[in-house]
């Protein structure tokens, strides 16, 4: 039965529902995704410096289950959305200082959250701690991650609006060449994942003009190349970078044996390497220089030039987030998440599924409740609110007034998306449900998925295009497809329930839309 007090967001669901703005169910697996801290990711729009950046004090978000790994989100509350998202808006559009800003705090709270998870919550800690002081570290976690999580989505709310006023301006001093105005959409910050093909391609250099170490690599003898020098430079790149595919719940993480694989693939497919390190390495050079010749070439005055730049610093803060995510949560889950588990006899990993509320009636009041819990385990058709007072979960029957509305919703058929790296293509369509699925792709594959997350990288190296349901200018696709030289349409909305395995498909980059050949 609906409360009285969710009424409302059944009214809201028929609106959404007629305009056709309920995000579409995905089916995409548990891997790498938990409750918790995600649903922590929206409590700071409940809190007063929330408000401060907002202007207004969201009621709910929502979130749905369909069952069989399929579920959503729904926004919900789409008055105080769309007012908080004109304030910030205007607030970019008319503080030069704003986006920086917010930067500068997410840089702050981030810097808080990683010294917590890598120099607290490592295991000799939390395995002595008490029980008072393992709830005094779990909420210290999460007052930081929502503060880090409410400045750091500022690129969520309002990067795609803000890049279509770029483009309208861009339009206004006679700049409609989609190739220029793509380099100027292009951020100019250096990406983790650069970083990472810089030393991959190095180290892959070094092996080739290293005979005897080719030759090992040759043989497959990972032992006998770990002897080597090349060795250290592998476990360099493990220290480095072994967070990269852990995203918010693991289990994942790259290890040596990963690295000697990547070499080995660079050194088999890549027939220059050298250019390979020089493309790579230049890449946002390249991109500077195409941007400032623009810029001259339209005398795009000084406003623009700066909203571009904040366009930028949006997709900077988006490759942060996933950064500062995969080096925390690793700690978080592994060694916190795990300590607190054993009161419950469950992993870091399942317990990162636990509510807050039975964690503390554990950890302070030795009461063990896993009723909601187990309801979670049996994957049960489901509506669930964040509210400033709280949770609210319905299962099954008590759904159904809100799935009801969320399935009468018209799927387009429409294979079309939005153009985030130019070029067509032809080429055999691979689709991933999650990134435990990357091996099915080949190179010459078109690959297509939810969204990509840094996981996916090893993938979308041998793709020939990258197809994705969601994402926008500066999601992970649209980035990292612009380093690699891919093309790639995002935001399809329904392109991994309408492709199958096996396909032919041309993929037109430039104008958005996939054709089956």
């Amino acid at each position: 039965m609906v409360k009285k007090e969710h009424e409302w967001i059944i009214e809201e669901l028929k609106v959404l529902r007629d305009k056709k703005l309920i995000a579409r169910p995905r089916v995409r697996s548990n891997k790498g995704y938990a409750n918790f801290p995600i649903k922590w990711s929206v409590e700071g729009n409940f809190k007063d410096y929330g408000f401060k950046e907002n202007g207004v004090m969201f009621r709910a978000f929502a979130s749905y289950g369909l069952g069989n790994d399929v579920g959503g989100i729904v926004f919900i509350d789409m008055e105080t959305r769309k007012k908080s998202h004109d304030n910030q808006l205007d607030k970019t559009l008319n503080d030069p200082k704003y986006v920086t800003y917010r930067k500068a705090m997410t840089e702050r709270y981030a810097k808080e959250l990683i010294d917590l998870c890598c120099n607290v919550f490592v295991k000799e800690n939390v395995d002595k701690a008490s029980k008072i002081q393992l709830m005094d570290y779990y909420n210290k976690f999460r007052d930081i991650y929502t503060r880090f999580e409410l400045y750091n989505n500022l690129w969520f709310i309002i990067s795609d609006d803000l890049a279509k006023i770029i483009i309208d301006r861009m339009k206004d001093f006679g700049c409609v060449n989609p190739e220029e105005i793509q380099s100027l959409m292009t951020p100019t910050f250096q990406s983790f994942i650069n970083k990472e093909s810089i030393d991959l391609i190095s180290a892959a250099i070094a092996i080739v003009n290293d005979p005897a170490a080719l030759e090992l690599l040759k043989d497959d003898d990972f032992t006998g190349l770990m002897d080597t020098v090349h060795g250290d430079a592998i476990r360099s790149m493990v220290k480095k970078y072994h967070w990269i595919p852990f995203g918010h719940a693991g289990p994942d993480v790259y290890d040596e044996r990963h690295y000697f694989s990547e070499i080995k693939k660079q050194v088999m497919d890549n027939q220059n390497l050298d250019e390979e390190l020089s493309r790579t390495k230049n890449f946002y050079k390249g991109i500077m220089q195409k941007q400032s010749a623009i810029i001259h070439k339209y005398g795009v005055d000084d406003d623009t030039v700066r909203l571009i730049s904040d366009l930028h610093i949006l997709a900077q803060l988006q490759d942060e987030r996933k950064e500062v995510i995969s080096r925390t949560h690793f700690n978080w889950i592994n060694h916190l998440m795990r300590r607190i588990g054993e009161f419950f006899k469950l992993t870091g990993r399942q317990a990162a599924d636990l509510y807050p509320s039975v964690i503390e009636d554990c950890l302070l009041h030795d009461v063990v409740d896993l009723t909601e819990y187990k309801k979670d385990e049996e994957n049960l058709r489901s509506f669930r609110t964040i509210e400033p007072e709280g949770y609210t979960a319905y299962f099954d029957d008590d759904a159904e007034p809100f799935l009801s509305i969320i399935e009468s919703e018209e799927v387009s058929d429409e294979l079309r998306g939005d153009s985030a790296c130019g070029g067509v293509v032809i080429g055999k369509v691979k689709v991933l449900k999650n990134s435990d699925e990357i091996s099915k792709v080949d190179k010459g594959d078109i690959l297509v998925t939810t969204m990509t997350t840094p996981d996916f990288v090893p993938a979308m190296r041998k793709a020939a295009a990258i197809i994705t349901d969601e994402g926008g200018i500066t999601c992970h696709a649209a980035i990292v497809s612009r380093e690699f030289g891919i093309p790639c349409i995002i935001n399809t909305k329904s392109a991994t329930r309408l492709l199958k395995d096996g396909e032919m498909v041309e993929v037109d980059a430039n104008t958005g839309i996939i054709k089956r050949i």
